[in-house]
């Protein structure tokens, strides 16, 4: 993976960079050299509006522009006994469940002499 960083700026007192292009390689390695892939990725990203100490959220968390609502608008602070909504909406990326399942290897190199 490479970044490149650009457009900083000062806010309260902190250099952020507004703007910025990552790179990255995702190789894939099949049973033979036909199999193999690889894949390149670019983003290119810019951060519109930066904001510290937004009521309600913790020191470790982000939380994108995009989901910050007004207070006008009936948000309130979030107390520690408060539940986080179950889903997590992303506008990037969704994460499911992962699927498992246990393979006895011994089991395969028998049906291969098959």
């Amino acid at each position: 993976m490479e970044s490149t960083i650009q457009d900083y700026r000062t806010i309260d007192g902190i250099n952020i960079a507004h703007a910025g292009r990552t790179w990255v390689s995702l190789f894939r390695f099949g049973e033979d050299p036909d199999g193999h892939s690889r894949t390149r990725m670019e983003e290119i990203w810019a951060i519109e509006e930066v904001d510290f100490n937004v009521k309600g959220l913790s020191m470790d968390c982000f939380l994108p522009p995009s989901d910050l609502k007004k207070e006008e608008e009936g948000c309130g602070v979030v107390n520690g006994k408060a539940r986080l909504p179950s889903q997590i909406r992303s506008a990037s990326a969704r994460i499911s469940a992962s699927k498992v399942v246990a393979i006895d290897a011994n089991d395969l190199d028998n049906n291969e002499h098959d």
